[in-house]
Protein backbone atom coordinates (compact mmCIF):
# COMPACT_ATOMS: atom_id res chain seq x y z
CA UNK A 1 0.00 0.00 0.00
CA UNK A 2 1.50 3.46 -0.81
CA UNK A 3 2.08 5.85 1.75
CA UNK A 4 2.40 3.37 4.78
CA UNK A 5 5.22 3.82 6.97
CA UNK A 6 6.93 1.63 9.01
CA UNK A 7 5.56 3.37 12.50
CA UNK A 8 1.57 2.06 11.22
CA UNK A 9 2.07 -1.08 9.79
CA UNK A 10 1.34 -3.61 12.39
CA UNK A 11 -1.76 -0.93 13.06
CA UNK A 12 -2.77 -2.04 9.66
CA UNK A 13 -1.94 -5.28 9.65
CA UNK A 14 -3.75 -5.80 12.93
CA UNK A 15 -6.84 -4.27 11.02
CA UNK A 16 -6.49 -6.20 8.37
CA UNK A 17 -6.96 -9.42 10.61
CA UNK A 18 -10.35 -8.37 12.28
CA UNK A 19 -13.23 -9.88 11.17
CA UNK A 20 -15.26 -6.61 11.87
CA UNK A 21 -18.10 -7.93 13.95
CA UNK A 22 -18.89 -4.81 15.60
CA UNK A 23 -21.11 -4.82 18.81
CA UNK A 24 -22.54 -2.45 21.09
CA UNK A 25 -23.06 -3.74 25.11
CA UNK A 26 -24.18 -2.13 28.35
CA UNK A 27 -21.54 -1.69 30.59
CA UNK A 28 -22.07 -2.85 34.31
CA UNK A 29 -22.58 -0.05 36.37
CA UNK A 30 -19.99 -0.97 38.89
CA UNK A 31 -18.17 -2.80 36.04
CA UNK A 32 -14.64 -2.10 38.58
CA UNK A 33 -16.03 -3.17 41.85
CA UNK A 34 -17.92 -6.12 40.82
CA UNK A 35 -14.68 -7.40 38.92
CA UNK A 36 -12.81 -6.86 41.92
CA UNK A 37 -15.02 -8.73 44.11
CA UNK A 38 -15.05 -11.59 41.62
CA UNK A 39 -11.00 -11.68 41.58
CA UNK A 40 -10.79 -11.52 44.99
CA UNK A 41 -13.79 -13.66 45.92
CA UNK A 42 -15.03 -15.51 42.70
CA UNK A 43 -18.63 -16.30 41.54
CA UNK A 44 -20.03 -14.34 38.36
CA UNK A 45 -22.36 -11.15 37.68
CA UNK A 46 -25.55 -13.39 36.24
CA UNK A 47 -26.12 -11.55 32.95
CA UNK A 48 -22.28 -10.48 32.41
CA UNK A 49 -19.08 -11.22 30.86
CA UNK A 50 -15.76 -9.44 31.52
CA UNK A 51 -14.08 -8.56 28.10
CA UNK A 52 -11.01 -7.03 27.43
CA UNK A 53 -10.41 -3.14 26.75
CA UNK A 54 -7.68 -1.56 24.51
CA UNK A 55 -7.79 1.94 23.68
CA UNK A 56 -7.11 2.01 19.97
CA UNK A 57 -4.24 3.57 18.78
CA UNK A 58 -1.74 4.02 21.80
CA UNK A 59 0.93 2.28 21.69
CA UNK A 60 1.62 -0.48 24.28
CA UNK A 61 -1.50 1.24 25.89
CA UNK A 62 -2.41 -1.56 29.20
CA UNK A 63 -5.45 -3.60 28.33
CA UNK A 64 -7.93 -3.43 31.30
CA UNK A 65 -11.27 -5.39 31.20
CA UNK A 66 -14.94 -4.32 31.44
CA UNK A 67 -18.36 -6.34 32.94
CA UNK A 68 -20.48 -5.89 30.19
CA UNK A 69 -24.02 -7.52 29.35
CA UNK A 70 -23.09 -11.06 27.63
CA UNK A 71 -26.24 -10.08 24.88
CA UNK A 72 -25.16 -7.03 22.53
CA UNK A 73 -27.61 -4.20 22.09
CA UNK A 74 -26.79 -3.63 18.87
CA UNK A 75 -24.58 -5.18 15.80
CA UNK A 76 -23.11 -4.45 12.15
CA UNK A 77 -26.70 -5.64 11.19
CA UNK A 78 -28.47 -2.01 12.93
CA UNK A 79 -26.11 0.24 10.84
CA UNK A 80 -25.55 1.17 6.95
CA UNK A 81 -22.27 1.97 5.11
CA UNK A 82 -19.61 3.52 8.19
CA UNK A 83 -17.17 6.61 7.18
CA UNK A 84 -14.19 7.41 8.42
CA UNK A 85 -13.56 11.09 8.53
CA UNK A 86 -11.31 13.67 10.33
CA UNK A 87 -12.71 15.26 13.06
CA UNK A 88 -10.42 18.72 13.95
CA UNK A 89 -7.49 18.26 15.55
CA UNK A 90 -9.27 15.26 17.61
CA UNK A 91 -7.70 12.47 14.95
CA UNK A 92 -10.47 10.33 12.60
CA UNK A 93 -13.28 9.12 13.94
CA UNK A 94 -15.54 6.46 12.18
CA UNK A 95 -19.02 7.69 11.94
CA UNK A 96 -21.58 5.08 11.72
CA UNK A 97 -25.50 5.86 10.47
CA UNK A 98 -28.21 3.72 12.47
CA UNK A 99 -30.77 1.74 9.56
CA UNK A 100 -34.30 1.89 10.81
CA UNK A 101 -34.15 -0.96 13.36
CA UNK A 102 -30.93 0.39 14.64
CA UNK A 103 -31.97 3.59 15.35
CA UNK A 104 -35.00 2.65 17.43
CA UNK A 105 -33.03 0.11 19.36
CA UNK A 106 -30.58 2.37 19.99
CA UNK A 107 -33.69 4.88 20.91
CA UNK A 108 -34.90 1.92 23.17
CA UNK A 109 -31.52 1.56 24.86
CA UNK A 110 -31.05 5.47 25.77
CA UNK A 111 -34.52 5.28 27.39
CA UNK A 112 -33.99 1.67 29.01
CA UNK A 113 -30.14 2.28 30.14
CA UNK A 114 -29.86 6.55 30.73
CA UNK A 115 -26.51 7.62 32.10
CA UNK A 116 -24.94 3.75 31.24
CA UNK A 117 -22.10 3.33 29.56
CA UNK A 118 -22.05 1.33 26.72
CA UNK A 119 -19.29 -0.61 25.58
CA UNK A 120 -18.44 -0.38 22.02
CA UNK A 121 -16.83 -4.07 21.03
CA UNK A 122 -14.41 -4.79 17.45
CA UNK A 123 -13.91 -8.66 17.23
CA UNK A 124 -14.07 -9.43 20.85
CA UNK A 125 -12.26 -6.44 22.08
CA UNK A 126 -13.99 -3.00 23.56
CA UNK A 127 -12.68 -0.18 21.60
CA UNK A 128 -14.53 2.76 23.24
CA UNK A 129 -17.19 3.10 26.22
CA UNK A 130 -19.78 5.98 25.54
CA UNK A 131 -22.50 7.59 28.39
CA UNK A 132 -25.55 6.91 26.40
CA UNK A 133 -26.12 10.88 27.04
CA UNK A 134 -24.14 10.56 23.65
CA UNK A 135 -26.61 11.97 21.30
CA UNK A 136 -27.09 10.17 17.86
CA UNK A 137 -26.85 12.91 15.30
CA UNK A 138 -28.72 12.80 11.94
CA UNK A 139 -29.62 8.90 12.48
CA UNK A 140 -25.83 8.74 13.35
CA UNK A 141 -22.91 8.01 15.83
CA UNK A 142 -19.45 9.31 15.14
CA UNK A 143 -16.96 6.81 17.23
CA UNK A 144 -13.64 8.18 17.98
CA UNK A 145 -11.42 5.49 17.06
CA UNK A 146 -8.39 6.98 18.02
CA UNK A 147 -6.65 6.30 14.68
CA UNK A 148 -4.68 7.84 11.36
CA UNK A 149 -6.30 8.02 8.26
CA UNK A 150 -4.92 5.08 6.63
CA UNK A 151 -6.02 3.00 9.95
CA UNK A 152 -9.21 4.83 9.82
CA UNK A 153 -10.16 4.14 6.17
CA UNK A 154 -9.40 0.73 6.74
CA UNK A 155 -11.19 -0.02 9.86
CA UNK A 156 -14.33 1.77 7.87
CA UNK A 157 -13.91 -0.84 5.40
CA UNK A 158 -13.86 -3.77 7.85
CA UNK A 159 -16.91 -2.67 9.61
CA UNK A 160 -18.88 -2.41 6.05
CA UNK A 161 -17.66 -5.66 4.68
CA UNK A 162 -17.23 -7.64 8.28
CA UNK A 163 -16.17 -11.10 7.48
CA UNK A 164 -17.83 -14.33 9.32
CA UNK A 165 -14.19 -15.94 9.41
CA UNK A 166 -11.44 -13.55 10.22
CA UNK A 167 -8.44 -13.26 7.57
CA UNK A 168 -4.63 -14.47 8.91
CA UNK A 169 -1.63 -12.49 7.75
CA UNK A 170 0.74 -15.38 7.09
CA UNK A 171 3.88 -13.88 5.13
CA UNK A 172 4.03 -9.89 4.84
CA UNK A 173 7.19 -8.38 2.77
CA UNK A 174 8.28 -4.77 1.68
CA UNK A 175 8.75 -3.91 -2.17
CA UNK A 176 10.72 -0.53 -1.95
CA UNK A 177 10.34 1.51 -5.71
Amino acid sequence: MLGVTDENLQSIHNLIQESGHLEFRIVHPESAAELAKIKTSGGVVGGYVEMPHKERGKRGGATSTLLVKSRPELTNADFMQPVANKNGDKGWTITLTFNAEGLRKWSEMKRSHQHDRVAVELDGIIIDALTLEHEADNNSIALDAKLDEIAAQLLAKTLTYHLSNPVVILKSTRVKP
